[in-house]
């Protein structure tokens, strides 16, 4: 992500430096990569076993929801899971998109922050 995000982040720098207008162009490019590697992320990320997992994680949390009487959050769960089960590609899935574009985004926070190295949390 980060040498593929570069260019980018190269193109952000010198606006902020110039002072200039911001460009929509970037953001929307930016926006473009990060769900481009996403896709690539939950591909190899989200085996079957691996969603069997997240699977079997989601379906004791919306037990925990439902004695709680949390039942609409236990209705979204239990939609998620059940878009776990069919058979689509991982990419396809918003549910495990989502998951790696929030990974994204905390590890591009960090290496805004500096407080972790950014591609060790990429690679994770």
């Amino acid at each position: 992500m980060i040498e593929r995000s570069a260019y980018l982040l190269e193109r952000r720098e010198e606006a902020i430096q110039s002072g200039g207008p911001f460009d929509e162009s970037l953001r929307e490019e930016m926006i473009a990569l990060m769900i481009a590697v996403a896709k690539e992320m939950a591909a190899a990320i989200f085996g079957p076993e691996r969603r069997r997992r997240l699977h079997d994680e989601l379906r004791d949390y919306r037990r925990a929801l439902l004695e709680q009487d949390e039942r609409p959050a236990a209705r979204m769960t239990n939609a998620v899971m059940q878009s776990l089960e069919r058979e689509d590609a991982p990419e396809e899935k918003p549910f495990l998109l989502t998951l790696c574009v929030a990974s994204l985004q905390r590890a591009l926070d960090s290496l805004y922050e500096g407080t972790e190295d950014a591609e060790t949390q990429l690679d994770r």
